[in-house]
């Protein structure tokens, strides 16, 4: 199998810039084509529209508890950071 060149990539590559190009002289020709629904009112009225949130705090809108998966102690029992200079132990 002949090796590609980069004249061949570049050759292989003109016909998709000559569509870019006919498709950009279309649109300016003709806008229509891409601003038909653009004078078409929203079918709903923005003033209308009401969005309404749950509570947030108790029994609403909370974040998960932040821990380790399946619920491992993440801290020592006395409350401070990690030792970070062992690796950690998996029982």
């Amino acid at each position: 199998m002949p090796p590609v060149t980069t004249g061949d990539i570049y050759r292989g590559v003109l016909p998709f810039i000559a569509i870019q190009i006919l498709v950009i002289a279309l649109v300016i020709g003709i806008p229509g084509l891409v601003t038909h629904y653009k004078a078409t009112p929203p079918p709903i009225e923005p003033g209308a529209v009401q969005i309404e949130l749950p509570p947030l705090g108790e029994g609403g809108l909370v974040l998960p508890p932040l821990g380790a998966p399946g619920g491992g102690e993440e801290h020592p029992p006395d409350g401070g950071p990690p030792d970070l200079s062992q690796p950690p132990a998996f029982d």
